[in-house]
């Protein structure tokens, strides 16, 4: 009879002891699922990313593979006409890129510049884009009709190590 008492005994205090581990896993289950949940949420916006860094990454190689070391001087691209306006460039220095990369900036002042002359060299900058592009551009009237004095800032994009040689 003893023997009965003990194992109804030991019988309780298990069914008690897993009672008390269902209700602790009751109560403590969100607090541990919360950061599974965080990863999840975060896998979860990984891959909404990932076909847009496919895509650039894709872009990336296209580029290394057709770039050149150096991009085409400023002053290759100016029009044969040109010699019209005073033109003043300068480096504006530059600052990292990406992995292998770095962007130049330059100054160019042309004083007196005739307009047509002034919007072939914009096309023709922009046609080249990359590896040149065109982030400001100030523009004011001159004393003659179609001419002016134009500001531009140009930024060109150079590969700095030896993997595009």
């Amino acid at each position: 009879m003893k023997r009965l008492h003990l194992v109804r005994a030991v019988a309780l205090a298990a069914a008690a002891a897993g009672l008390a581990a269902i209700v602790i896993a009751m109560i403590e289950t969100p607090r541990w699922m919360r950061p599974l949940r965080r990863k999840a949420d975060d896998i979860e916006a990984l891959q909404a990313l990932q076909p847009a860094v496919h895509e650039r990454n894709a872009a990336r190689a296209t580029f290394e593979q057709g770039s050149a070391q150096q991009p085409t001087p400023l002053i290759d691209l100016m029009p044969e006409g040109w010699p019209s306006a005073r033109i003043q460039m300068r480096s504006l220095g530059g600052h990292p890129a990406a992995e292998g990369w770095t962007v130049q900036r330059w100054e160019l002042i042309a004083d007196d510049a005739r307009m047509d002359e002034l919007s072939a060299f914009l096309v023709q900058v922009e046609s080249l884009r990359p590896p040149w592009r065109i982030v400001h551009f100030e523009l004011t009237a001159g004393p003659e009709a179609g001419t002016g004095r134009a500001v531009l800032t140009l930024e060109c994009l150079e590969r700095t190590d030896a993997a595009g040689s």
